[in-house]
């Protein structure tokens, strides 16, 4: 039974790369990389926590090709993405499973798996179709600064309604598997924390060109899973 789900596990995953490669959705290398993360997740905590992994890819590749030659028009496409990332999006929420499943601390980290992936589900959405705005984007950092299209840090209510729909969706995942509230909630305000960090750094540190889009996307899911994970300490474990 164990050999059977060791390559059922290796299975999934790889072949889901195969189609992200195939359907120009990653290039080679973010789709090896990426079953390779998607095999750590399945072999340390499961396919309910891979569904979540799989469920970000799905709504990311989704929305990335939505309205994509409109997109190409405003100059602030990406067609394909890039193993950083693939890196940026993910590596939080896969340490956290690995490192979860290693020292037994699986009630912290899957707090924090399920909020890292809400963030970068909610930042995927609300940046590539929230893009679409017909709004003017403003500056997450006062809220009425006009900002071009596609500049970091902008948001729009579009974009912002995406977000909620981004991290909703994540959350309604954990809530459907482990039928558990306090963790569908932390997931949904774990992701918007996330996101809105995101807009934060990338208004700042990024524009600046401190940093590039990954290492923001890196960033951004740990603060939404250290938020989760926090949530969780405060009012769940009982210390």
């Amino acid at each position: 039974m164990m050999t059977e789900l060791l390559i059922l596990g290796l299975t999934i995953p790889f072949a889901i790369g195969a189609i992200a490669y195939y359907t120009k959705a990653l290039d080679a290398k973010s789709s090896l990389v990426g079953a390779i993360m998607g095999y750590m997740i399945i072999l340390t905590q499961g396919f309910e926590w891979f569904i979540a992994f799989i469920a970000f890819f799905a709504l990311g590749s989704i929305a990335t090709k939505y309205r994509y030659k409109e997109k190409t028009e405003y100059g602030v496409s990406q067609k394909q993405r890039k193993i950083e990332n693939v890196l940026g999006n993910g590596l939080v929420a896969v340490l956290l499973a690995f490192f979860g499943s290693a020292y037994s601390f699986t009630p912290l980290a899957i707090y924090g798996f399920f909020a890292a992936i809400a963030t970068a589900t909610a930042d995927t959405l609300s940046s590539e179709i929230g893009i679409l705005s017909t709004n003017t984007p403003v500056s997450v950092l006062d809220f009425k600064t006009e900002v071009k299209r596609g500049t970091n840090g902008g948001i729009t209510n579009r974009g912002n309604m995406l977000m909620f729909i981004g991290s909703g969706s994540i959350a309604a995942i954990a809530l459907m598997f482990f039928n558990n509230w306090p963790l569908f909630w932390i997931t949904l305000w774990g992701g918007i924390i996330g996101c809105t960090s995101d807009s934060i750094l990338g208004a700042t540190i990024e524009n600046k060109g401190i940093v590039g889009n990954s290492t923001v996307n890196f960033l951004a899911t740990l603060s939404g899973s250290i938020f989760a994970i926090g949530l969780y300490q405060l009012f769940l474990s009982g210390f």
